[in-house]
């Protein structure tokens, strides 16, 4: 006997839950592990006034990981420097 189509509607629905769901868990869990990393790395280094990234806070500074130029800028409010490479715009 055919199935209905709302049955077989249902079933797709479920599957696309279940796989968005898998795919966020492991983007979950792979946030969960760099925010980990970056702030037992800050806590070992005394807080993050003290991190890798404060002496190239600087025009011509160098990001640390990989030697691509600093930016400066304004967020909310505060002055900031980031990676022009590492750190980039999403879309």
């Amino acid at each position: 006997m055919p199935e209905l189509p709302e049955v077989e509607t249902a079933r797709c629905l479920i599957a696309d839950q279940a796989l968005h769901r898998l795919i966020v868990d492991k983007d979950a869990d792979r946030l969960y592990r760099a925010l980990k990393a970056a702030v037992d790395s800050a806590t070992a280094k005394g807080g993050v006034h003290t991190g890798d990234v404060i002496a190239a806070r600087h025009p011509g500074g160098t990001c640390p990981r990989c030697g691509a130029e600093m930016r400066h800028g304004t967020v909310g409010g505060r002055s900031t420097w980031w990676c022009s490479r590492e750190q980039v715009r999403g879309g």
